[in-house]
């Protein structure tokens, strides 16, 4: 079973220890869970960037 944080290494890009066929086959809330994960540290990198491009 496919769990948050692999969804969510599979979105960052860092992990093929999954398929497209696993992440099909989990359950709702780890998907949830793990692209919450995912858009906040997305947020937090466009963040950061800006901030270094500010300076």
């Amino acid at each position: 079973m496919v769990n948050r944080w692999q969804i969510y290494n599979y979105l960052k890009g860092g992990s093929n220890e999954i398929s497209v066929k696993d992440i099909e086959r989990a359950p709702v809330e780890e998907l949830r869970e793990g692209l919450i994960e995912f858009i906040l540290y997305k947020r937090l990198i466009m963040r950061e960037e800006k901030e270094r491009a500010m300076r």
